[in-house]
Parts: C-alpha cells; sequence; structure tokens
C-alpha cells in the first residue's frame, strides 16, 4: 500500500474514533431502522417504495462505513501479503 492510501486509512480510522463519527452514525441508525419501519407499515406506490428503498442502501453504507473501510484495509493488506510470497 503506498503512503498516500495510508495515510487516508490512517485518517479514517481517526474519524471512527471521534465522538461526532458515534454520533453521527447513532443517528443514522435511527433514520435507517426509521425508514425500514415506513417500508413496512405503509402502503406505498412503487414510486416511493423505491425512493425508501435507495434511502435505506445509503443509510445502510453511512451505517456500516467504519467495517466496510475496515474490511477494505484489512483485505489490502492481505492481499500485499499474497503478492510479497514467494
Amino acid at each position: 500500500m503506498n503512503q498516500e492510501i495510508q495515510e487516508q486509512f490512517d485518517k479514517l480510522f481517526d474519524l471512527f474514533l471521534n465522538e461526532g463519527w458515534k454520533l453521527f452514525k447513532e443517528e443514522a441508525q435511527i433514520s435507517l431502522r426509521a425508514t425500514e419501519e415506513k417500508v413496512l407499515s405503509e402502503r406505498l406506490t412503487e414510486q416511493d417504495y423505491n425512493f425508501l428503498q435507495g434511502q435505506i442502501t445509503v443509510l445502510r453504507n453511512v451505517v456500516n462505513y467504519d467495517e466496510i473501510t475496515n474490511n477494505n484495509y484489512e483485505q489490502l493488506n492481505q492481499e500485499e501479503t499474497f503478492d510479497e510470497e514467494p
């Protein structure tokens, strides 16, 4: 992994330790649950349903961004280790 990519990951890992990130993630989780409940409990037009499904996808990506980033970091490190083996 080159230095620039490592620095980007380091900045993201610092962000995830920040109290502001934790609050942001909690708010996104609340929005995600509310949106999921709305899809299940209301009669929706196809257009509204598709719109809400898009919101759910985005909110899930936000809520899981720290895990996604960590998995990507680990995968890059594993690929480099594999590439370095004789």
